[in-house]
């Protein structure tokens, strides 16, 4: 489900001069359930809440995961980015969808917050990958 949700975000990044925000949550199956975009400038989005909400309107929703660009080309996290990611994990523990991972993206590669993250540290609530869909 990883890579699938990957082809996704690159497809919505691709030649993108400006950061984008992306939301997309799946059911217990890994069909899509909501998805929700949010726009920003040269190195900041902003309303990125607003877009997690939108895309976990289902009742259906099982699983949350967002993802950004950078547009220039820098695929590490910075303070912010880790910020944004402690108040995601604990939104999704309030809608009660367990929380997947927060990608950036730059050129061709991504970088996982929650799958770099020690066990048990700074973001607890991410799920981790779903192998089994």
């Amino acid at each position: 489900m990883d890579a699938v949700m990957d082809e996704l975000f690159v497809l919505h990044f691709e030649g993108c001069a400006s950061e984008i925000f992306l939301a997309a949550s799946t059911d217990i199956y890994g069909c899509l359930t909501g998805f929700a975009e949010v726009g920003g400038t040269a190195n900041a989005v902003y309303g990125t809440m607003r877009a997690i909400r939108q895309a976990v309107r289902s009742d259906k929703t099982q699983y949350l995961w967002v993802a950004h660009n950078h547009p220039d080309n820098s695929p590490e996290a910075s303070h912010s980015d880790r910020l944004l990611t402690e108040r995601i994990a604990t939104l999704a523990r309030l809608l009660a969808v367990q929380f997947v991972d927060h990608r950036l993206f730059a050129a061709a590669r991504f970088h996982s917050i929650c799958h770099r993250a020690a066990p048990n540290a700074a973001f607890p609530a991410c799920h981790g990958a779903m192998r089994f869909l």
